[in-house]
């Protein structure tokens, strides 16, 4: 979270589809990496097209979580709303569906939407997987990518 004297120069709103793996490691992963960069007027949110308002992330999420030094104990799923994209100067999907998704729903800040893979160094598939559903190794891989893309965020708003 923001100091409140901190002036904000970019939000950057990162969002999926229940708000409760994908979205919340990388809002997290992304708040990590732009403070260690020294980014602090940079404003990382989160929230999901399909949310329900309040759920927690599940354990093994928060396990993993953990072994990329960040906590998700605290979170709880956000739906996104017309604010936060009115809000933000960046939207960052994790699929396909969810650029689409927006794009139609706010076709005047469809520019400022991105897919999170683009950031990926490696390459590798336009969509970032939902590990909804499946098993611990995807759900390593998924964060791993995550992560990945987080830290090419930060390093791209960190160079002059």
């Amino acid at each position: 979270m923001e100091e409140p004297d901190t002036e904000i120069n970019l939000r950057i709103l990162v969002v999926c589809t229940g708000n409760i793996h994908r979205s919340p490691f990388a809002q997290a992963m992304l708040r990590k990496a732009l403070d260690e960069a020294g980014l602090e007027d940079i404003a990382v949110e989160s929230a999901g097209l399909q949310a329900m308002e309040g759920e927690s992330v599940p354990s093994e999420a928060q396990a993993e979580a953990l072994v990329w030094g960040v906590d998700l104990a605290g979170h709880r799923a956000r739906q996104l709303t017309g604010h936060m994209v009115l809000g933000a100067d960046l939207i960052l999907t994790m699929d396909a569906y969810h650029s689409t998704a927006l794009a139609t729903a706010f076709p005047a800040h469809r520019d400022k939407v991105n897919a999170l893979s683009i950031f990926d160094p490696e390459g590798g598939p336009d969509e970032i997987q939902d590990p909804a559903g499946t098993d611990d190794e995807t759900l390593r891989r998924v964060y791993a990518r995550i992560a990945l893309c987080a830290a090419e965020v930060a390093s791209y708003y960190a160079s002059p």
